[in-house]
């Protein structure tokens, strides 16, 4: 780790990208690396992908957004965060490709270590995880800002907690992080229950449209782009959807699908006793044991569940 923050330190300017529809581990790690190199005098950008999904809006007032022809100046380093490959990049891996050190912090456990520099460590329940970590073995300080991004990449990846992957670790580092000057109570409220109108009744109909097989070990559902349409919703706003199969007393492994004009985007979540991300290569996707996500091209929902449906049944039966 302190090589790590060694290289970084060692470039002037530095551009900060993550994955593509970034979420708040994404979000909230790449400003706070940010925050800490531009304390340490250097020229530090965070650029995303799109404008963040409406329950995250409150972390970036003014977010740098790519947009396709603009004009972007050269950076000495390009830092890869929370980016399980650089396809999730997306549009932006030129960006990537072009500077002369590039750095890879990660914690998905796919992560083929793309970069100059590698920090992955697929037991870390989050990106900010392993930034804090790095900080604060190497007497980084931060500031209250930056303790805050981490603290909200912290808790969204780990589910408040609540994940398999949040380790005495995290929560000691969680703990850490309170000592800063922050509402945790608002920040948590925030992240976990404050809701739209429009998502709450999508859910309400997500939850009427659940798709189940194999004893109802897998939950399913799918939503079109008409269905977006229908309830005046954004699909980048509703990613967690998944998380209301995932929810049913018998459910194993759940997975969402969701239609866009290029593809439908696909979650996957275990229960426990199945590990999703080996599911999710086979159509090259990857992430962790208890959540993953991949992507199909050129198909209908139909004939992307059925898909899905196949290879589940080569785990579940």
């Amino acid at each position: 780790m302190r090589n790590m923050m060694e290289y970084l330190l060692s470039a002037e300017s530095i551009l900060i990208l993550a994955h593509e529809a970034e979420d708040a581990d994404a979000i909230g790690s790449g400003l706070a690396l940010m925050e800490v190199l531009r304390a340490a005098g250097k020229r530090a950008d965070f650029l995303l992908s799109d404008e963040p999904e409406r329950h995250l809006k409150f972390m970036v007032q003014e977010p740098w957004v790519y947009a396709d022809g603009m004009e972007i100046p050269e950076y000495e380093l390009c830092a890869a965060i929370d980016c399980g490959d650089l396809e999730r990049i997306g549009k932006r891996r030129f960006l990537f490709e072009r500077a002369k050190k590039t750095v890879n912090i990660d914690h998905h456990y796919t992560n083929p270590e793309y970069g100059m520099m590698n920090l992955v460590d697929g037991s870390a329940c989050a990106a900010g995880e392993i930034l804090c970590e790095m900080f604060q073995k190497t007497n980084t300080p931060l500031t209250d800002e930056a303790a805050k991004n981490l603290y909200i990449a912290i808790m969204s990846d780990s589910g408040g907690l609540r994940y398999e992957s949040a380790s005495p670790k995290t929560l000691r580092l969680t703990a850490d992080l309170m000592e800063y000057g922050f509402d945790h109570a608002q920040l948590c409220r925030k992240l976990f229950d404050s809701q739209d109108y429009r998502v709450l009744e999508l859910q309400a109909h997500v939850a009427q449209n659940i798709h189940r097989y194999f004893e109802n070990r897998l939950a399913v559902v799918a939503l079109s782009e008409e269905i977006f349409d229908d309830f005046g919703v954004s699909e980048k706003d509703t990613g967690d959807l998944v998380n209301l199969p995932r929810s049913l007393t018998e459910t194993e492994i759940a997975v969402s699908l969701r239609e866009t004009p290029e593809k439908i985007k696909i979650s996957f979540r275990s229960n426990g006793r199945y590990n999703v991300a080996e599911i999710a290569e086979k159509i090259g996707g990857g992430g962790h044991k208890m959540a993953a996500g991949a992507r199909i091209e050129g198909k209908s929902l139909e004939e992307a569940e059925k898909i899905i449906f196949t290879l589940c049944k080569d785990v579940l039966k």
